[in-house]
């Protein structure tokens, strides 16, 4: 694949892993389990699941892919790719290896998805030919006022009382939680036949961008443990709503919530009565990805939200929704580490 005879490119497999996790471990990562999961065990295995770079037998370089089925109302299989885990040590930077890599997923398939964070990852994403999606937030509720701003935020107790007045403020003066209401919330994982029968008989079904299978939600369900931190399962079922996802203690000692997804059969349904469950179950901050298409007409996420960087191959329709954490990458990455 490269144009360099002294750099080649191979695809990942149960072969050359170790050597895709030895890049990951200079970066930082410490859970080989979790990342044999992420890759080797996802479904539609038939589909690339990464690349690796080699200059004189050694890797140098490596990007992940998240392969999904996107939903259409024909029989003919159409697939996205979500690129995760691009990196290339600092040795070989300059060298073209990680436009070669992100290129190698941008031919993969008409719809390639990931979020660029560095600005030089922006750059070349751009160069190949991905568009900064604007209007994706990651969204960080605290709950518990005074226990995440004592301990969540940093600095001195001046800019922690600041902080815990102006999050008083947003809970109380822009009503971001509903407490006339209040779900019956279950700390258990949710079985492979909820999710399914829920996802196809809903009402957000047809703006949904990818198709949920019952190999996904398996593969899902099957998420190991990261970095030795360990999470449990929850979710809520009713006749309004089904939600799902994880929740551990994070590096400050906080109860804290992710929300995988949020699958709807009442219109009337909304955040403000799941927040409110959360605060009754002594959850103390909740994260999960939104887009929001006019941040200034969103009356209490646009307080609380940090934008991602996230590029697309070809544009698509603000009405494609698709949740980022369902697609494998913001699960961990918006959770912080110690």
């Amino acid at each position: 694949m490269g144009k360099d005879a002294n750099i080649k490119y191979y695809k990942l497999d149960n072969q050359n892993f170790e050597d895709f996790f030895y890049l990951l471990k200079i970066r930082g990562e410490k859970d080989k389990n979790y990342f044999r999961w992420k890759y080797l065990s996802q479904p539609y295995n038939e589909r690339p699941n990464g690349f690796i770079a080699y200059k004189d037998e050694s890797p140098i370089g490596c990007i992940g892919i998240i392969n999904r089925q996107i939903q259409n109302d024909s029989n003919k299989k159409q697939y996205a790719t979500w690129f995760a885990d691009w990196f290339i040590i600092k040795e070989a930077q300059g060298l073209g290896i990680g436009k070669t890599l992100i290129k190698n997923v941008f031919d993969l398939s008409d719809k390639a998805f990931g979020i660029a964070g560095p600005l030089h990852a922006q750059k070349i994403a751009k160069k190949v030919g991905y568009n900064n999606f604007n209007g994706y937030y990651n969204i960080i509720i605290p709950l518990n006022i005074i226990k995440c701003g004592m301990k969540r935020f940093s600095g001195g107790i001046h800019k922690k009382l600041y902080r815990i007045l102006y999050i008083f403020y947003i809970h109380f003066f822009k009503k971001i939680i509903d407490r006339s209401k209040n779900y019956k919330m279950k700390f258990e994982k949710p079985s492979i036949n909820l999710l399914y029968d829920s996802s196809n008989n809903c009402l957000n079904k047809k703006i949904r961008l990818f198709r949920q299978d019952k190999l996904y939600l398996k593969w899902i369900l099957e998420m190991p443990k990261k970095d030795n931190i360990n999470f449990n399962w929850w979710h809520i079922h009713n006749d309004e709503i089904l939600a799902y996802g994880l929740v551990e203690k994070d590096a400050w000692g906080l109860r804290s919530i992710n929300i995988l997804d949020l699958i709807i059969f009442d219109r009337n349904a909304g955040y403000r009565s799941l927040l409110n469950t959360f605060k009754k179950n002594n959850i103390d901050i909740v994260k999960y990805s939104k887009y929001m298409f006019n941040i200034d007409n969103d009356f209490y996420h646009k307080y609380l939200v940090n934008k991602l960087p996230l590029f697309t191959k070809s544009k698509i329709n603000s009405e494609d929704v698709f949740i980022s954490n369902l697609d494998r990458e913001n699960i961990w990455k918006t959770l912080p580490r110690p």
